[in-house]
């Protein structure tokens, strides 16, 4: 834990007094990844952009604690669910920094800097945003490599999905790549176009792809030992796939590639659509769900907001919409490191860099925003990678069957502490609107045993077996009827 303390003008970083004049540049604190700073008697607390950590923090008088472990923090303050963030939550499967679902426990993300007056130490846990970035001269444009990172990697695997990202890690890293890894949930037949998506582009490049299959209550079952290990709700339902991936992964392989955060360096197709719609200025509305548990149903409000946004300005984007450049990626790409290291290995998110950001904000959102993942695709072109890849459709994410949710029913005495009141299938509208608020509800109900109630995740895990074994039960009967 760091704890920097600020009392009488003086900075103290873990009991040791800090120079001010040596504070007037960025002081690092030696291998944490947070950056300290004084400018006009404020003091400011950043982190590194790719330290890949979830870094935390709360106060005390007038010292501020920082950790990357939810453990620490229990065991230096109490903590409780923060009910006001409960609906954000449950719509989004994130709560949006500074905040966090922990009530008095905020989150320093990436571009944001934590503001300390120095002279009133009034503390302003509103981020303040810093999107500045490393111009480049055109010789510098011309021979930037966004695949920089893989220079140094050897003996590797690759998790191979098939798409535009895991395409170009598999060309352009193949003498490094020993091992490749895919998998996709398994549900229904319908439910195989993620096989399908890797393995045509896996013949298409002629690689040895090991497709793996796991159905989604064999995985369920890990939720608390995975929410133990990342100390974090799953926001990504693909996390589950990852923890496998990695647990079998050859263990003489240490070196994990993965192509997560190219979307957010890059842009999605979501974005793409978005900002190309976008002329000037526009306003919209996003909605957040409103979830009535006390009278046993699921109703809807929404709440407004204005988003103003410049389309050549990341700043507006970034500031007033969770639609933004970055979005959940740090929250998902902490996670996945968290269980990387859980199982003695190294992941490797090649595009996700603060020079490949530096990289694409030297061009205009016009260029930018012509296609999806325009720079991206162009570096594919160049590369030698087929068109039939780079311009084929996006396979759908994860478990599309329209089912799924049928599969989180049974866990919803699980949630009987947070929602309030005994939740089953009847009180619930299972459909596919809901599928992913159930998804977070579940997660946060055992985020909270394990963190708060302190229950052993393997406690957890027992009583998930059986819920999905009395569920099965009671539907083989029903259907004996």
């Amino acid at each position: 834990m760091i704890k920097i303390k600020y009392k009488n003008n003086k900075i103290e970083i873990n009991d040791v007094i800090i120079d001010k004049e040596l504070l007037k540049r960025v002081y690092k604190i030696h291998k944490q990844g947070v950056n300290v700073s004084i400018s006009s008697n404020e003091l400011l607390i950043f982190r590194d952009f790719e330290i890949n950590k979830s870094i935390y923090y709360f106060f005390c008088d007038d010292t501020i604690y920082l950790t990357f472990s939810i453990k620490e923090i229990r065991e230096n303050k109490s903590i409780e669910i923060n009910k006001s963030t409960f609906d954000e939550f449950l719509s989004y499967g994130i709560v949006f920094p500074p905040n966090t679902f922990i009530k008095d426990v905020f989150i320093l993300q990436n571009f944001a800097k934590l503001k300390i007056n120095l002279k009133t130490t009034r503390k302003e846990v509103c981020n303040i945003y810093d999107f500045s970035y490393k111009k480049l001269s055109s010789k510098e444009l011309e021979s930037f490599d966004i695949l920089y990172k893989l220079k140094n990697i050897k003996n590797c695997t690759l998790f191979f999905s098939g798409g535009l990202d895991s395409t170009i890690l598999a060309k352009k890293a193949k003498d490094s790549i020993k091992s490749y890894l895919s998998s996709g949930f398994c549900f229904e037949k319908c439910d195989l176009i993620e096989k399908k998506y890797s393995v045509t582009a896996a013949k298409f490049l002629n690689l040895d792809v090991d497709y793996k299959y796991y159905s989604f209550e064999e995985l369920l079952v890990l939720l608390p030992e995975i929410i133990y290990c990342t100390q974090n709700t799953l926001n990504h339902v693909q996390t589950l796939l990852i923890y496998k991936l990695i647990e079998e992964s050859s263990k003489k392989l240490k070196y994990i590639l993965n192509g997560q955060g190219a979307d957010a360096i890059f842009g999605t197709n979501g974005q793409y659509k978005y900002l190309n719609g976008i002329k000037n200025f526009i306003k919209n509305e996003k909605e957040i769900k409103h979830f009535d548990f006390a009278n046993n149903s699921i109703s809807f409000y929404n709440q407004k907001y204005n988003i103003d946004i410049d389309n050549k300005h990341y700043k507006d984007l970034y500031l007033n919409s969770y639609i933004d450049l970055i979005g959940d990626c740090d929250f998902t790409i902490n996670s996945w490191n968290a269980i990387s290291r859980h199982f003695n290995k190294k992941t490797i998110f090649p595009f996700y860099s603060k020079l490949n950001y530096d990289y694409v904000n030297n061009f205009s959102w016009e260029f930018k925003c012509q296609e999806s993942k325009h720079l991206l695709k162009i570096f594919a072109k160049n590369n030698d990678i087929s068109e039939k890849i780079i311009n084929r459709k996006k396979a759908s994410f994860g478990p599309i069957s329209e089912h799924w949710g049928k599969y989180l029913v049974p866990l919803l005495p699980l949630c009987t502490n947070l929602a309030g009141t005994v939740l089953n299938e009847k009180s619930l509208i299972v459909q596919k609107d809901y599928r992913y608020n159930l998804w977070n509800l579940i997660n946060i109900s055992i985020w909270e045993k394990i963190f708060i109630e302190e229950i052993p995740p393997n406690n957890i895990k027992k009583e998930i077996e059986f819920l999905l074994k009395r569920h099965s039960i009671n539907n083989y009967k029903e259907k004996k009827k």
